[in-house]
């Protein structure tokens, strides 16, 4: 499932962040502003992170159940839930269906990553050749906060 996961999403951002850097003024108008040169600038910085976390997905599909397999889920995990917030905020300022489907994209995945990812840990006790005890698991979790509550700290942060 976490394969699959990282073949999807890995594949949707790399094709996002591709299209970012080479048409910055589409991304920029969808959102109802004018394209200038400090947007054009932050877009294609944008592009260039979610084409760098595409292609990271992409390369670590193959090695979900190691630790580096999943460190890049639970940082397409997190990406996913924080960008999920952030769009339901923008959604509610700006409004428009785009946004809100996107939304509802994002929290999905964020969503499946980190259920599948916490699957593999619980499932295995294992990264790897290394074998690790429920205790070593708890303390070295990546992820201790839950996604409603990165939510509501993204929330408020930004706002």
């Amino acid at each position: 499932m976490l394969r699959l996961l990282l073949i999807v999403s890995g594949g949707f951002e790399a094709l996002f962040g591709l299209s970012a850097l080479l048409a910055p003024d589409l991304l920029i108008g969808s959102l109802g502003s004018e394209p200038n040169a400090a947007t054009i600038f932050l877009a294609r910085v944008f592009g260039a992170a979610t084409l760098g976390l595409g292609i990271a997905a992409l390369l670590a599909r193959d090695q979900a159940g190691t630790r580096g397999g999943l460190a890049v889920a639970y940082g397409l995990g997190l990406y996913n839930v924080l960008a999920a917030c952030l769009i339901i905020r923008t959604a509610m300022a700006v409004g428009g269906a785009p946004l809100w489907s996107t939304d509802v994209v994002h929290a999905a995945i964020g969503a499946h990553v980190a259920t599948a990812s916490k699957a593999i840990v619980v499932n295995n006790r294992s990264f790897g050749s290394t074998r690790c005890s429920s205790a070593q698991l708890a303390a070295s979790s990546p992820m201790p906060l839950s996604a409603p509550s990165i939510c509501m700290m993204t929330i408020s942060i930004a706002g």
